[in-house]
């Protein structure tokens, strides 16, 4: 643990030393969102759901929370200044909701936290869309038994959303001794599935890039309950599986809203800094993910994109971070995975460009620093028709490269 890591966890256990009577006296149910993938499109949809139902819920709007955030979150904090006198005033004197749902993202692969919450609260529900099973941070069985010790810790009254096309995720849920109500959503309609999706129109991977604005129309049953929802925007595999585990979660909770909700979901806008659709200034489509940049991610990123029908395709890509084992292996994989490319522009360190530019010589090495001059290069090179793709870390900032672009 960093000395940033424990510092926020030694003011977390002070925080709930001074507020522990008034979080035992709340009726929170907390909604844990865990995984390696899919965590925060889970969340904001549960948590759009869940105000649209006039239910009362708390959320970090900016993604996930540590220790100190879980806290904050409960009194509706998305931000806070530790060094600020007056902040620490206002929340020490502030209460929390006496009844709220508490949404929040729990037990990334590179953080241990699961077992700092378990100490202090109960879940009410777990979703997870996804896990990686590769060890590219930390060992794989330490953090499988964490997220093993929270689905065990859901009562019999509560539930555990999964993703039944995920094998990792499958070999959890097998594993773990789950008292709660489990259900299980998948895209494919031949599993045995509570929550199934019958028809998408995939417009992304099967109309021409110049159509695929075109409206999005899904239909899956939720438990016997069958739902037609068309949506306003082109979508991708992780928020279909948000939507369906969203249903799900509502119709357990008010059975009778799944109609109405269908309604509110038809403008509904995924998370922000995820996974954007747009078209650059010269006609270009542009697709961006530049908030994590994990071998999982990555990979599925550039999965996807290969299947999308395009003239010509750019690709950007930062490095895979944190990335501590098995970095030869992962870089190897992905130079063989960026193939269907044109070009390739590669942001991070000199060692794992010459790792990707030895297999693969249409590479080019970029930085911050010329991100205006390759969106110049970026756009001569493109036009109406063809796929200019962004993936890589919030550190890096691809948001100010996209907004060079459109």
């Amino acid at each position: 643990m960093s000395a940033q890591q424990l510092l926020i966890r030694t003011l977390a256990n002070i925080l709930f030393f001074f507020k522990r009577r008034e979080f035992k006296a709340a009726k929170f149910k907390f909604l844990i969102f865990t995984g390696t993938v899919g965590k925060t499109t889970l969340r904001d949809a549960v948590t759009y759901a869940l105000r649209q139902s006039k239910i009362p819920v708390e959320s970090n709007k900016f993604g996930y929370s540590n220790e100190l955030g879980i806290l904050l979150t409960t009194f509706d904090y998305s931000e806070f200044s530790l060094k600020n006198p007056l902040a620490w005033f206002s929340l020490l004197n502030k209460k929390p909701p006496e009844e709220a749902f508490v949404c929040i993202e729990l037990g990334a692969d590179f953080y241990r936290d699961i077992k700092w919450f378990l100490k202090k609260f109960d879940p009410f529900a777990v979703f997870i869309s996804g896990i990686a099973s590769d060890s590219w941070s930390r060992d794989v069985k330490e953090v499988f038994e964490e997220r093993k010790c929270l689905l065990e810790a859901v009562d019999q009254s509560g539930f555990v959303f999964y993703n039944l096309d995920d094998l990792a995720t499958v070999e959890l849920i097998q594993k773990s001794d789950i008292l709660a109500q489990t259900i299980s959503f998948s895209l494919n309609a031949s599993k045995n599935a509570k929550v199934t999706l019958n028809e998408w129109s995939r417009n992304v991977f099967t109309q021409p890039i110049t159509k695929i604005f075109n409206k999005e129309k899904i239909i899956f049953t939720v438990e016997q309950v069958k739902v037609e929802l068309e949506l306003h925007r082109p979508i991708f595999e992780p928020q279909v599986y948000g939507i369906l585990a969203t249903f799900a979660f509502i119709q357990k909770l008010i059975p009778d809203r799944v109609a109405e909700l269908k309604q509110v979901f038809e403008n509904y806008e995924f998370s922000k800094n995820r996974l954007q659709i747009f078209k650059a200034r010269n006609g270009a489509l542009t697709i961006e993910d530049s908030y994590k940049a994990t071998p999982f991610c990555t990979y599925w990123f550039v999965d996807m994109s290969a299947r999308i029908l395009a003239r010509k395709k750019i690709l950007v890509i930062t490095e895979m971070r944190p990335l501590t084992f098995n970095v030869r292996r992962f870089y190897s994989r992905l130079a063989d995975k960026i193939k269907f490319a044109e070009l390739v522009y590669f942001i991070g360190p000199s060692r794992y460009f010459n790792a990707l530019h030895k297999t693969q010589p249409q590479v080019k090495h970029l930085d911050k620093k010329s991100y205006r001059a390759a969106a110049d290069e970026i756009l001569k090179n493109s036009s109406s028709g063809d796929l200019i793709l962004l993936k890589g870390s919030f550190r890096y900032q691809l948001n100010h490269l996209r907004d060079l672009l459109v």
